[in-house]
Parts: structure tokens; sequence; C-alpha cells
């Protein structure tokens, strides 16, 4: 009956008198009626279990749970959570000392740090040693029981008060230096050219400057000075940024005015810049680009060509094929105009049918530079041959003079290469009588400057006369020797210059002449 009464009691619900903190688990029946023996009968969190059972065994609560193990685990959970509540207490307790201990010293307003952050009178008392004798009599400090405690909570209230001055210092400084940082940024003489020394005198008598400083005086202007640099150098980047775009509007303008003058067939993509100039120089479009930075209005132009180039490229071998199909010499193409041209190699070629009257005329005039530059090229090879004859002639065995016939030199110069080149008989006939008589030319000089010093020549010896051929053979020889590089020089020019004028041609055909 006793056993049913104790579980009656741990399944009823708890008095208001016996409530238990709720970390506890009574959701196992009986906890509740044992946790509340041991909370009555004031078990100690550290007590063992034998101590323990030996002061609750004897209450019928004590059967409430069944076995052994049970009560173990229940009272092992019992001293975890009550040694909790203690510890709660004590720390509850022990910070109610200290707040009333902080309060006691903050009542009396002679008890501070000695930092010299703050000025303070003649008789505070910054040590514990005087505050002591001070404050032994009033009811908060002996409620403190440890001495050690009561130093250690005085010197934690210094350091407060040490720190809440160091705070309202270092506040009162950020506003002193907030203030002095308007009165420079609404100064508009401020800039980054002053000079802190002029500044400095002109803002002596300044609460705030007096307040700071001078290292943080200048703190503040060189941060306002910077900060000034920093906003001309973003004005001026956004204004470089605007005129790049307007430099950009203005490219795109003077493209779109290039495209329209083409497509009205002012120009085509063998037309160089400089006569297309003339019908730029006054338009807006043009006069903005060629004002500014960036790509000149001939290169814009290039850039254009070169798109047309691309196009031009790829109807160039339709026109190719069709132009050889129809068997049209070069020369034929001289005296033949665009329209004749184009409408021969559209019959030829049905894929030229497609192609654009422009393409056309570019083949055309495509046509007649490679005709005439076959043309001075053949006209440059037939110089050179026959300068190369001509200087054959200056080198014979037997030199030519004014009794030479064309018949006494044939059979030695058509031994060369130099005249089997030379294919025109009659032209290297011609060439030989003009040799000829630039020989007898020169020979009649001679004569006369040699008979207008007979009159003063004094007979020589057979000495004088040996030594005097010899000099002149000599002499003939090193004029031979130096016509000889003359020649060769002049035929190296000749043919540097028939290469370079076949390299500008090949890149010609490239890229559009500009």
């Amino acid at each position: 009956a006793l056993l049913a009464s104790v579980r009656q009691s741990a399944a009823a619900p708890a008095p208001a008198s016996r409530a238990l903190p709720p970390q506890y688990d009574t959701n196992v029946p009986g906890r509740f009626a044992f946790y509340t023996l041991l909370h009555e009968k004031r078990v100690a969190p550290h007590m063992p279990w034998e101590e323990a059972m030996q002061v609750v065994i004897a209450d019928p609560r004590y059967k409430s749970l069944p076995s052994l193990r049970a009560r173990k685990e229940a009272f092992a959970e019992y001293c975890k959570i009550r040694e909790q509540e203690l510890e709660r207490e004590r720390e509850e307790k022990e910070r109610a000392l200290r707040a009333n201990f902080f309060e006691m010293l903050r009542e009396h307003s002679d008890i501070g740090p000695d930092s010299g952050i703050k000025p303070r009178p003649r008789a505070a008392v910054s040590s514990f040693r005087s505050a002591h004798a001070l404050l032994e009599e009033d009811p908060r400090f002996r409620a403190v029981p440890h001495h050690e405690q009561r130093e250690l909570w005085f010197e934690e209230y210094l350091l407060e008060c040490e720190e809440k001055e160091r705070s309202e210092q270092e506040a009162a400084r950020k506003g002193h230096m907030e203030a002095l940082k308007t009165a420079f940024e609404q100064d508009e003489t401020i800039d980054a050219s002053s000079q802190w020394r002029r500044v400095r005198l002109r803002y002596e008598d300044h609460p705030s400057y007096r307040e700071l400083a001078p290292i943080d005086s200048l703190a503040v202007y060189e941060g306002v000075v910077k900060a000034s640099i920093r906003k001309e150098e973003e004005q001026e980047r956004l204004k470089r940024v605007e005129q790049r775009e307007q430099e950009r509007t203005n490219r795109m303008a003077f493209r779109r005015l290039l495209r329209e003058k083409h497509d009205e067939g002012l120009f085509h993509l063998r037309t160089p810049w400089r006569a297309l100039l003339e019908h730029f120089r006054e338009l807006p479009e043009y006069l903005a680009v060629r004002d500014q930075h960036g790509s000149t209005p001939h290169e814009l132009y290039d850039d254009l060509l070169d798109e047309l180039e691309a196009m031009y490229e790829q109807d160039r071998p339709t026109l190719k094929e069709a132009f050889e199909k129809s068997e049209i010499q070069l020369a034929d193409v001289e005296g033949m105009d665009v329209a004749l041209l184009e409408s021969k190699l559209k019959e030829l070629h049905p894929d030229a049918k497609h192609v654009c009257h422009e393409h056309f005329q570019v083949f055309h005039d495509d046509l007649l530079f490679k005709f005439n530059h076959k043309k001075q090229s053949e006209e440059k090879k037939r110089q050179r041959r026959e300068e190369r004859f001509l200087d054959l002639l200056r080198r014979l065995k037997k030199p030519v003079t004014a009794k030479t016939t064309w018949e006494d030199v044939r059979e030695e110069v058509e031994s060369h290469s130099a005249a089997r080149k030379l294919e025109d008989e009659q032209r290297k006939q011609q060439l030989f009588e003009q040799f000829r008589g630039s020989v007898e030319g020169k020979g009649r000089k001679d004569a006369r400057g040699s008979h207008s010093d007979e009159e003063g020549m004094v007979v020589e010896d057979e000495d004088d006369r040996a030594s005097r051929k010899r000099s002149d053979h000599g002499n003939g020889r090193s004029h031979h020797r130096e016509r000889e590089s003359k020649h060769r020089k002049r035929r190296r020019e000749s043919d540097d210059e028939e290469e370079a004028e076949r390299s500008r041609s090949r890149r010609r055909r490239r890229s559009p002449s500009r």
C-alpha cells in the first residue's frame, strides 16, 4: 500500500513548493519522486552514492524506481544538474557583490586611475591601500569576504575607468578632427598646391586646431589634400572618358560618311587618298576627326579600303578566270573601257554576272597596271642589253676607231652573249655607228689638244719616251678598270631597281596603293 502511494505521488503533478527545474528528465515514471527525495534531503552533488543512499534509503520514495541501476543513473543526473545550479547561484551572488562594489567605488569621485588622461585633484585616490581606509566601514565593501577579491575588483575598476577615459578622449579627438576637416574642405584656398606652414598660421585660433596635437592637424590636412587630388583626378578621368566617347562618335560619323560617298560612286578600291582629300577638306566630319587623337582620317580610309579589298578578293578569281577564257591580250586592255570589258567577261563566265561594277573597274585598273609594268620592265631590259653591248664594244681586243666598220668587228662581237641577247641586227649596227661616232669625236678633240701643245714641246731622249709610254699604258689600264667598275655599278643599280619595281608590283596586287 505504501509503495502504491509513492507511485501515485510520483505519477501525480508536483506541488508548487516542490517544483523542480525543467532540466530534470521527468518523463521516466518514478524519476520525479526520486528527484524530489534527493532535493528534500539536501543531497550534495559531490556526495558519493553509498553515502547518499544511507540518507534516502529509509524514505518510501527511494523505491519509486524499480532497480538499483535506474536509481544510480537518476542520482548521477541529479548530481550533474545540481552542481550546475549551485555554480549559477555562486556566479549570480558574485555578480551582485561585484555590481555593489563597483557602485560603491563610483560614488567616490576622488577614486580613479592616475593615467594622466584626465586631470584629477591632488588628493585623488588611485591605490587600493589608500582606498581601504576610506571604504572599510561600507557594508558593500565588507560583504566581499576575501581581501584578494576586493583588491582584484578595485584594479578592474581602475582599468575600466582608464579605458572609459581613453575612449572619451578618442571620441573627442575624432570630433575635433572632423570639425577641422570640415573647415579645411570648405576653404577654397586649400588644394594640392597649398603649403601646410601657411595653412597652419591661418587656423591657429580655430578651436578644433587648438584641441588637437600638431601631428593630428597635419594628418587632417594631408587627408583633405589627398581627397582633393583624388577628386581632381576623377574629374580628369571622367573628362577623358567623355572625350574618348566623343572621339569614338566622330570616327563613327566619318566612317558613315565614307560609306555614303563610296555608295554614291565618289571613289573605289584603287582611289588614292590624296585624290579624295579635296572632297572632304571642308566637311565637319573630316575636321572633327582630323583635330582629335587616335586614328586619322587617312587611317580610317585605309580601314575601309581593307574591307573593300577583302570583298574584291572574293570576286577576283572569277574575274581572272573569265579574262583567261576571253583570250584578250593585255595590250588590248589599254584601248578598252570598263563597260566593254564587263560585258565581255559576263558573257564568258556565268558567275561574273553577280560581280558589281566597282570590282570590274578595279580589275580593269589592275590589268592596265600590269600591262604598263610589263612594258616598263621590257624597256629596262632592252636598255640593259644595249648598255652591255656598248660595254662589249669598249672591251674589244682591237679598239674601235673612226675607220673600223661593222664587218670588221662583227665576228668578235657575235661570239659574246651580250651581242646574242640583242637579237635585232639593225639595232646592233645602229649602236655600233653611235659608238664609232663617239670615238671619232673624241679623237678629233684629242687631236686639237695635242696640236696646241706642239710648239712648246722639248725633244725627249729615249729613256723619257720609254718612261712616258709605260706611264700612259698604266694610266690606260686604270681608266679601263674605272670604266668597268662604273658599268658594273650601273648594271647592279638597274637590277636592284627592277627587283624593287617587281616587289612593289607584288605588294600592290596584295593590297591597294594608298
